[in-house]
């Protein structure tokens, strides 16, 4: 599976510069979700894994994730601790049901 993240990060450009990564909210809230399934398969408290896809019982847990998000999000385009939120200036980013 490939997402083009390699596209999705600059490299600093000087010395001690910072690496910024270009992502969507939507993005930032799917990895939020995904973590507590890894730590838990590596802990050995889940027996598998499902594959990149969010499964019914997560989507909930994501839908929390981006309402949490878009109230604590900047609504800029510019870098904050190394990340870009490339739909920060849309007034409509996130889900339209949320």
């Amino acid at each position: 599976m490939s997402f083009r993240a390699s596209s999705r990060v600059e490299q600093p450009d000087r010395p001690l510069g910072e690496r910024v990564v270009f992502a969507t909210l939507g993005h930032v809230a799917f990895v939020v979700t995904k973590v507590p399934n890894v730590l838990k398969a590596t802990a050995g408290n889940r027996s598998s894994m499902r594959g990149a896809a969010i499964s019914d019982s997560k989507f909930p847990l994501w839908v929390v994730e981006m309402r949490r998000l878009l109230l604590t999000s900047p609504s800029d385009s510019l870098p904050h601790t190394g990340l870009v939120s490339v739909d920060g200036r849309d007034p409509a980013r996130g889900l339209t049901q949320l």
